[in-house]
């Protein structure tokens, strides 16, 4: 984030993968689940979520990297 590596990034995708790898072990793939995860880091303030570890500034920044698509996908 603070190298200015844009989220959408290729060499990103090994973390992309990784996380949403963790996100389907962490829920058991439960769709109902993963948005109510997703509504509460959207919607509380990251700093509470997380006891203070992550702020507003990167949990949008994860957020993008998360969502953009894995460009080494089949």
């Amino acid at each position: 984030m603070h190298a200015g590596t844009d989220p959408t990034d290729q060499k990103l995708d090994p973390y992309r993968a990784q996380a949403r790898e963790l996100l389907r072990a962490f829920t058991g793939g439960d769709a109902d689940v993963i948005a109510s995860l997703d509504r509460m880091w959207s919607n509380e303030d990251p700093e509470k979520v997380s006891r203070g570890m992550v702020d507003r500034e990167l949990a949008d920044y994860v957020n993008r990297i998360f969502n953009a698509p894995s460009r080494n996908a089949p």
